[in-house]
This record gives structure tokens, sequence and C-alpha cells, in this order.
């Protein structure tokens, strides 16, 4: 059985997190290795720590930046770690009263007039280490308009069940995994390969699953079938493991 999103995280902070995400275009701090949560031991629930929000990379802008629907011809990026958030009723409620809040009555001309100063002094210092980085207000007011465009489409497939729908049906097609498809896109990523002989190979599986390995090839073709499985469903852990083949290695 699949928990909440409320049974997992302080709903109303992670809600918070992910609007002003949405609102400020800060989809970086959602890539995997951007993402940081701290575990309240009295609530027992994880609740988020913003971390490396820079925005001014268009390689983290969408066209809708709050509406993180599934395509199917899609593969994995930052916003589909939302999807599962939005099928709580809990967690979408906390959503649009903080979206409401951080897309209200924003002028972010007259807000870095106001702080100026202090701008031009992190400014400063963030260009030290990190050249291309800069405060770009102008996307601000570009995410709030694609807001007001789309938040009235996206409440209204919520109300109407279509969103929820849409993610179950995806959820549960081959090869979706926890919110991301495609495997050959990201395998690279969550199963490294490394030769250890010329008859070894060494895997780490970063993956909570069971991991079939049918061949050794090429991107195009299998061009010697083999049978191992990497048994890693739920562990909690990163799986190394080393097979031996008949096949010599450098030929691949």
């Amino acid at each position: 059985m699949q928990a909440d999103a409320s049974d997992i995280f302080d709903v109303k902070k992670m809600a918070k997190f992910i609007a002003f995400v949405n609102s400020r275009n800060a989809f970086h701090s959602l890539q995997w290795h951007n993402v940081r949560y701290y575990y309240n031991p009295v609530l027992c629930r994880l609740e988020p720590i913003a971390f490396d929000m820079f925005a001014g990379n268009n390689e983290f802008s969408f066209e809708n930046p709050i509406s993180p629907m599934l395509l199917a011809e899609s593969y994995f990026k930052p916003t589909y770690c939302l999807s599962h958030l939005m099928t709580d009723s809990i967690f979408e409620k906390e959503y649009f009263k903080y979206l409401d809040l951080f897309t209200n009555d924003l002028d972010y001309e007259s807000f870095r007039s106001k702080y100026n100063e202090e701008y031009q002094y992190w400014d400063s210092l963030n260009k030290l280490e990190f050249i291309p980085y800069y405060f770009d207000t102008i996307q601000f007011q570009e995410v709030l308009d694609k807001i007001d465009t789309y938040l009235p489409i996206f409440k209204d497939s919520l109300e109407k069940h279509e969103y929820r729908q849409r993610y179950h049906e995806l959820k549960n097609k081959p090869f979706f995994v926890a919110g991301m498809q495609k495997p050959l896109e990201f395998a690279n990523k969550y199963l490294k390969v490394y030769k250890q002989s010329e008859n070894k190979l060494l895997f780490k599986c970063f993956l909570q699953y069971d991991i079939d390995l049918i061949g050794l090839g090429d991107e195009d073709e299998i061009i010697s079938e083999i049978s191992e499985t990497i048994n890693n469903k739920n562990s909690g852990i990163v799986k190394i493991i080393e097979f031996n083949f008949t096949e010599n290695m450098s030929d691949y």
C-alpha cells in the first residue's frame, strides 16, 4: 500500500517549499543531487531543506511551471517528484494556499530597489565562485504570467479528477519506476558498471529494485545473452556486486 505525502512529509513545509519553487522558477533545487531533508524526530516527518535554488538557466524552466503532469513520451525531469504529492488532498490544499501567497501582489523591480544594497553585496560574493550566476528579476514576472495562464486549467483537472487518473494510469505502465520513464535515459546514473578484469564486472546499483541483466552488447543490440539478477529491492543500500562471465569484457 502506497503512503500519502502527508504520512511522510511535514506537509505544510513541503507545500510551502514546492510553491516557492514554482513561483521562483527554482526547479534546479529539485534535481536529485540538490534535494535535502531534515527528519523531525518529534513529528516523525521529513522537512525540506532548500538548497541550490539557482534559477538563471533555461534548462530548468518549464512552459507550465505549476502542473507536473506526467507525459507518456517524456522521461525523468525535476517536476516529476511533485506528481505523487499532488494526489494528496492535504498537500493540495496547503500548496495552493502558499502559491497564492507567493504570487499575489509581487513587483520584483520594487523588491529589488528596496533591497538593492543587500543585493549588490550578496551578488558580488556569489560571482567570486559562480561567475555566470545572477539575480534575474525579469524571469520571475514571466513565471507569474505563466502561472496566471495555467493555474485555472490545473485546478480544473484536479476538480475533475483527470490529474489523478492520469497519474495512476502512467504509474502502472511498464518501465515506469517511481516517477521515471524510459530506463535507458537514466540507467547510467543509477546503475554503474566497472570492468574488473577480462571476465569480471562490478555493478553498483542505486535503484531500490531487483535488476535483471539479460545481455551484453552496445546501444543497438544485445550481442551475448546472459542471465543474472541484482537483488536490491527496498534494501535501503547501494548494492555492490561482482559477476564473472565467460565472455571477454574487452569485446564490449
